[in-house]
């Protein structure tokens, strides 16, 4: 299997590593239940088979929107309605958190006053 590159929303290129995508899961399954690393561990497993299964031939590249999207198909499609819910949330307080640490905009900042 050819090792991926993940697309980040600012353009940035950094491998594909699903222990990420289990650390997120595991931040929201916290909120909720207290969270089990070995429950988002298999659940970060079944996103990362989905993702090489669909991926084009010769594709090396997935971007960080599409994963995300994914995450949160496969936390509802196994009941973890709650963690997605947490998950979603904290998807979305992201751009801010990342617009205070860098000192730039968010990118939904951005899209805001760009519409005034």
């Amino acid at each position: 299997m050819a090792e991926l590159t993940l697309i980040k929303y600012d353009g940035t290129r950094e491998p594909y590593d699903v222990k990420k995508i289990s650390a997120g899961i595991l931040r929201a399954a916290q909120e909720v239940d207290g969270g089990n690393r070995f429950i988002a561990a298999e659940i970060a497993g079944a996103i990362d088979d989905y993702i090489h299964r669909n991926l084009e031939p010769g594709q090396t590249e997935v971007n960080q929107e599409a994963v995300e999207d994914m995450t949160e198909k496969v936390l509802i499609e196994t009941g973890h309605a709650k963690t997605c819910k947490v998950y979603i949330l904290n998807r979305e307080r992201k751009p801010t958190i990342r617009a205070e640490r860098t000192g730039k905009p968010s990118e939904l900042e951005t899209r805001k006053s760009s519409q005034s």
